[in-house]
């Protein structure tokens, strides 16, 4: 009989590597102890001494170089004449096609992220999918395209606005004004379902061209923000547009990573998210800057209390807080880039306990994850006994400042 074979997470146990090993407070770990010296020896953050630029992460693509037109030439050829038809190719059977600088797959994506077709080459890359019916998402992310390419895309969405469902643009040096354009002829799409920014400088200005795209895209439901450069006072603009929209989006995800929200941007987000006509589903904010996290936690508690009369409005936090995540930031790159980025990392302490009590008990919520905080263990038990009294907690992950194992 042949025995049976450990699974994964077993021999990581056993070779002392596992996730949980490094996160638990009672089991030794090396990599743990960094972290808890490193976060402890920070501290809370104090703007007085430690002021912060709230424009967020400079929004800088991946280093890469613009590739020469012969290396692309295979792909353009293929999609353009290969291609010229409404139905999936009939003359190969395999999942996915692989170019030197693309990949082509058999559900619709056009996958050339890190290929740096720069903006010499966007146009020809545009030119080669007008006759192309199959494609469905299309993913230039990380390619340099800049105002010329976000120009040759905005010239085929006005003339094919029902192309691609998917418009992965990330990294590609679009400023406010290249933004701007986009928008102009984004909005005629009926399909558009998902569009990625993350890595542009859209600045604060773009705030308003952010609304419109969310406005007037019917079937839009994720937009990624990351790293835009929108800053405290453009997300704080957005977010006030949102809060006054008094009609439907379709808007359910919204990524807004490393954009400088700060003390400006918190009153709007919760007047949004206390909206009765906000459908949000997942809201990511976890990098900070000079807001604890618990503040957008605090209003929202206070504007819930000025509403609880409202169903609808009990509604619309139950569908959001189903995943609030205050781990630890970027624990999986080297320690400088923290302060290279402008972040710090989270400190949710005891004046924090009762908020998040109160959005356990009250919502729907499914994952909270605080990771590493200075809660003394009488604040934990609270929000451990609130855990324990949920119907709806799936995953939830706190990990005490000590090296012990006892706040």
């Amino acid at each position: 009989m042949t025995p049976e074979r450990p699974s994964l997470l077993a021999l990581a146990d056993d070779a002392g590597q596992s996730s949980t090993d490094e996160d638990s407070p009672f089991v030794p770990n090396p990599r743990r102890a960094k972290w808890i010296d490193r976060i402890s020896a920070h501290g809370p953050w104090d703007g007085s001494t430690d002021p912060l630029s709230l424009r967020g992460a400079p929004s800088l693509p991946m280093p890469v170089e613009v590739s020469n037109k012969a290396s692309l030439v295979p792909f353009f050829e293929h999609i353009s004449v290969q291609m010229a038809h409404t139905k999936p190719p009939p003359y190969y059977d395999t999942d996915f096609l692989d170019f030197k600088k693309a990949v082509l797959y058999a559900d619709g994506r056009v996958d050339l992220c890190k290929m740096a077709t720069g903006p010499t080459n966007i146009g020809d890359l545009m030119d080669s999918l007008q006759s192309n019916h199959f494609a469905k998402h299309f993913l230039p992310g990380n390619n340099i395209i800049g105002s010329t390419g976000a120009k040759a895309i905005a010239d085929f969405v006005k003339g094919k606005p029902d192309q691609f469902e998917t418009w992965y643009l990330a990294g590609n040096f679009i400023d406010t004004a290249s933004f701007s354009i986009l928008v102009d002829a984004m909005i005629e799409s009926k399909v558009i379902t998902n569009f990625w920014l993350k890595r542009n400088p859209l600045m604060a200005k773009s705030a308003m061209d952010v609304f419109r795209l969310i406005e007037h895209s019917p079937v839009l439901r994720t937009l990624d923000l990351d790293q835009t450069e929108l800053g405290d006072d453009g997300v704080a603009q957005l977010f006030r547009l949102l809060a006054k929209y008094e009609k439907p989006i379709a808007l359910r995800h919204i990524y807004l990573t490393a954009v400088g929200i700060g003390a400006r941007a918190c009153q709007p987000i919760s007047d949004y998210l206390c909206s009765p006509h906000c459908a949000l589903e997942s809201l990511y904010i976890p990098l900070r800057y000079s807001v604890p996290v618990s503040k957008l936690i605090e209003l929202h508690n206070d504007s819930h209390s000025n509403h609880a009369a409202s169903t609808t409005t009990q509604f619309t936090f139950s569908r959001l807080y189903q995943a609030i995540h205050l781990s630890r930031l970027l624990t999986s790159v080297r320690p400088t880039l923290l302060k290279d980025l402008g972040m710090r990392f989270n400190w949710i302490t005891d004046a924090s306990a009762t908020a998040l009590e109160n959005v356990i008990r009250a919502n729907n919520l499914q994952y909270l994850i605080i990771s590493y905080t200075p809660m003394t263990q009488t604040a934990l038990k609270s929000i451990y006994d609130a855990v324990l009294s949920s119907q709806s907690i799936l995953w939830f992950h706190v990990a005490p400042l000590v090296k012990g194992g006892k706040s």
